[in-house]
């Protein structure tokens, strides 16, 4: 037995197009399906909230507790914190020097002396070089005694180029251990040595000078190598 399908025997049986029936019908009315369907049928209504049930939703949303936001959770010090930020130290593009002599050679003589670091140089080591200058026809004031002891000492490059600008020396003595504190490579005790168009002499400090008479010869022959010492 061939089994009809439900639209087709509907409408054997009503005589009509049920199909439209169904489509116009369930805009409307669902009275009609009692005819088409004899078991018991369960109809669900959609409630809508009365007036009441809606004003007490309104004020329980109204009275929730509102998050707050993340910009209002940043302190407000954070702003004055951020301007409190010190400004990095900018050093001086040029530093003067205090010094001792008046330059008329052009000749440096860098040492630190801590009995003169207020004075710039002890009468001690003042006396001992006037002494050995003299002795190749050079004054205190053919040189430049800077006491690094008596003023901060800049970074390496910052010193040399205000050096460079301020006594334009062209032989620098370095009385002492300095080179390394100075950013210069080591060099020979005694032995001048060019290092970007300067000439450099390193000796050993006054009191090593002054208690030894064979580094005292030491120094006084590398010293008469020099065209400025007449020795």
């Amino acid at each position: 037995m061939r089994l009809t399908p439900f639209w087709e025997q509907a409408q054997i049986i009503f005589g009509f197009n049920l199909r439209y029936l169904l489509a116009t019908s369930m805009e409307n009315d669902l009275n009609f399906l009692p005819f088409l369907y004899q078991g018991d049928m369960l109809f669900f209504q959609r409630l809508e909230p009365t007036q009441k049930e809606q004003q007490e939703t309104t004020q329980n949303a109204s009275s929730e507790p509102i998050a707050p936001s993340p910009e209002s959770s940043v302190p407000s010090s954070l702003s004055e914190e951020k301007a409190a930020v010190p400004a990095p130290k900018v050093e001086p593009k040029e530093l003067v020097f205090r010094f001792v002599g008046k330059n008329q050679k052009q000749i440096l003589v860098l040492l630190e002396d801590e009995e003169s670091a207020q004075m710039l140089l002890s009468p001690t080591h003042q006396s001992f070089l006037e002494n050995v200058l003299g002795a190749g026809g050079v004054s205190l004031a053919d040189v430049a005694i800077l006491n690094l002891k008596s003023q901060s000492l800049p970074e390496p490059r910052l010193f040399w180029a205000s050096v460079r600008k301020q006594f334009a020396p062209r032989y620098i003595w370095v009385v002492g251990n300095l080179m390394p504190i100075l950013g210069l490579p080591a060099a020979k005790l005694y032995l001048p040595t060019e290092y970007k168009d300067l000439v450099f002499l390193v000796s050993d400090p006054f009191e090593a000078l002054e208690q030894d008479r064979q580094k005292k010869f030491a120094l006084w022959q590398a010293l008469k190598t020099l065209p400025f010492y007449q020795g």
